[in-house]
């Protein structure tokens, strides 16, 4: 790639062919390719018939979320329902997401969520994007 002076941007030690980014995206370790936002909601996890009580998130997207809650309570690859807590304009809402549990770390557990309907999508999306 060039720009018009001619320059050659410096692509760095980091810098990735196109044949390899593929292998890079999917790498556990991968950048984020979306927003990533703090919030003040909270989850509530339902594993089977067991509820774990509304535990702060610690951050969210639309692809999935990180939960400050106890990582060996619930295994890895479990599915689980995620309940997303939040304030309405005048009331308090709740937004159900089919998950799966794909990380768990001392500090919490990262869930991946599922496919939902238009409905659920376009609440989450604006919770995200318009906070």
């Amino acid at each position: 790639m060039r720009f018009d002076s001619g320059h050659v941007p410096y692509a760095g030690p980091d810098s990735v062919d196109a044949d390899d980014l593929s292998a890079v995206l999917n790498h556990p370790h991968a950048p984020r390719r979306g927003l990533r936002r703090g919030t003040p909601l909270t989850a509530t996890i339902r594993c089977g018939l067991t509820f774990f009580a509304a535990k702060p998130v610690r951050n969210i997207s639309l692809t999935d979320a990180f939960v400050l809650l106890d990582p060996v309570e619930l295994p890895l690859g479990r599915y689980v329902d995620f309940i997303l807590h939040y304030r309405g304009h005048d009331e308090s809402a709740a937004l159900w997401l089919p998950a799966t549990v794909r990380r768990a770390h001392r500090d919490g557990v990262a869930f991946e969520f599922g496919a939902c309907d238009d409905a659920t999508y376009t609440q989450l999306v604006k919770l995200i994007y318009a906070g």
